[in-house]
């Protein structure tokens, strides 16, 4: 059911396209890869509890528009609500969820309010080395790409899965490189979850589903 006017409805949806926008400007202001910081490979995006987008960042690349959604639902798919907790974070390089090949990094904040899991905050970026072949156009499958992270925490009541962590330090070429780009999804993701948190309290809502079922109607 509608509980919003239309006037109300596009403010607030506004008010959330600006949050997505704010954290793509933070992954590119504080990342250091070419393909992120200037070629823009990237996308960010503010999603339901049920893992819908609400909104994302007009300067996203589509295709991370399109598959954001298929990672927030795999999370909800692999871990029950009871595992879901502040201080995680997820993390996948899957293709067949992210954007079709390992590089396409996603990463996922979920986002609580009041003590009550609301959504998620998250962002696909296209990493600059993922180890496997340098020539990524020739490669003939997935293996010869680089390492599959298939879908896990990368924080755990915020504390670091040092295991990944470690496995980019040992097996890609730009180790720096690449931690920092990640530290940039994960800083963007931290804008997002505050800001959602300070939507709500300014609104007086209680989560986005009433928002997001209207957005989506």
């Amino acid at each position: 059911m509608n509980h919003f006017d239309p006037v109300s409805l596009e403010i607030m949806w506004s008010r959330m396209l600006s949050i997505a926008e704010e954290m793509w400007t933070t992954v590119l202001r504080t990342a250091v890869s070419t393909i992120i910081a200037s070629a823009n490979d990237f996308g960010c995006e503010i999603l339901d509890a049920r893992g819908r987008s609400i909104a994302h960042a007009y300067r996203s690349m589509p295709v991370f528009n399109m598959t954001m959604p298929n990672v927030t639902k795999a999370i909800l798919g692999k871990y029950p609500m009871a595992e879901i907790m502040p201080g995680d974070v997820f993390m996948t390089n899957d293709p067949w969820l992210c954007a079709g090949h390992l590089p396409d990094i996603g990463i996922v904040t979920p986002i609580f309010y009041q003590g009550r899991f609301v959504g998620f905050a998250g962002n696909i970026a296209n990493t600059s080395d993922i180890g496997g072949s340098l020539d990524q156009k020739r490669v003939r499958d997935s293996y010869e790409e680089g390492i599959f992270f298939p879908l896990c925490k990368l924080y755990d009541d915020y504390k670091p899965n040092e295991l990944v962590f470690d496995m980019f330090r040992w097996n890609v070429r730009a180790p720096e490189m690449v931690l920092t780009d990640i530290e940039a999804q994960l800083a963007a993701n931290e804008v997002g979850v505050r800001r959602v948190v300070d939507f709500l309290d300014e609104y007086g809502l209680e989560d986005l589903t009433t928002l997001s079922d209207t957005i989506l109607d």
